[in-house]
């Protein structure tokens, strides 16, 4: 037999050995290169990672396999769905990351049965997203407190439609004022390389609005240019997300058209809202958004004859 077939038998473990659920993510660490932290993606491997200790914070550590059945998930489900405030396709990502280690672990023959897990239903029309006055109105509010930093990540993530992981692996460097329209340099480079790629490639251009273009620079004037700009203040989505849910709670005391249902993530719907009715045509909105797919574009059509009505006007 060939030694390294022999190498690798001696890695794998013995039928019956794997018997909680963190052993069975260590063995799909081992076996799906994407989820190998030396091998893959960095960031890909990271919110694996990310997913497992959430799943630890909320059914605890070395969970027995063999309680792990349909009930027992879907309660999890509920439970990190109510505790995080996650809109279904989070959450359906985090079912997705624990089947995923049950399929692995099944198709090496170290565990008998798959649960079967119930996913969320998610909405194909229309996404949350803000006029330019709720924007501005957020980031008053935010600075009403003095957290001057939310208002600059908010408005930013507004104009540019960034990621919430995006903004937060942000470099000065990143940053290029030197043509007349300056622009943000998105991916590229391992700590700035985004979930998605683009027509083969692993980065993107994103045009600074005339809107936040005296943000942008003051943000990147005399700091170092492997200075993150929003990463320091911001180290993970969640402070993002208890920080933006305070000022919007705020809003929603005198503006009824402001809800709950407007998260961090609604951003960037808004930005792509605003890129769609000006116009701007959809494979470039799917471009500078980093969309895999312009059908992953076209959910922002469906909020435009809103934003006709409502708002009116281009960024």
């Amino acid at each position: 037999m060939d030694p390294k077939t022999l190498e690798l038998l001696k890695r794998k473990p013995e039928k019956g050995k794997i018997k909680t659920f963190d052993q069975a993510f260590d063995f799909a660490c081992g076996v799906r290169p994407s989820w190998n932290i030396h091998r893959a993606k960095k960031t890909q491997a990271e919110n694996v990672r990310r997913n497992f200790k959430q799943f630890q914070e909320i059914a605890g550590v070395n969970v027995p396999l063999e309680i792990m059945d349909t009930t027992f998930i879907t309660i999890v489900r509920d439970r990190i769905k109510e505790d995080r405030g996650w809109d279904n396709k989070t959450v359906n990502a985090f079912l997705s990351f624990i089947r995923t280690v049950f399929e692995e672990a099944s198709a090496a023959g170290l565990v008998k049965d798959v649960p079967r897990i119930h996913r969320l239903p998610i909405s194909g029309g229309r996404t949350e997203w803000f006029s330019k006055d709720q924007v501005e109105e957020l980031c008053k509010t935010a600075k009403s407190y003095e957290d001057h930093p939310l208002a600059d990540i908010m408005l930013f993530a507004a104009y540019t439609g960034l990621r919430s992981q995006e903004l937060r692996l942000l470099r000065a460097r990143d940053f290029d004022f030197r043509n007349e329209r300056p622009f943000i340099n998105i991916g590229g480079t391992p700590d700035t390389s985004t979930k998605t790629d683009f027509s083969g490639v692993s980065w993107r251009t994103v045009p600074i609005a005339d809107r936040i273009l005296p943000l942008a620079q003051r943000l990147v004037d005399g700091v170092c240019l492997e200075k993150r700009v929003f990463g320091e203040m911001f180290p993970n989505r969640q402070i993002i997300a208890r920080r933006f849910e305070r000022a919007r709670d705020l809003v929603m005391y005198h503006d009824r058209t402001v809800t709950r249902m407007h998260k961090f993530k609604s951003l960037r719907d808004t930005f792509g809202t605003w890129q769609c009715s000006a116009g701007v045509p959809l494979i470039q909105v799917s471009r500078i958004m980093g969309h895999t797919d312009t059908k992953q574009t076209l959910k922002y059509v469906h909020n435009t004859m809103d934003y006709v009505v409502n708002c009116g006007g281009a960024i």
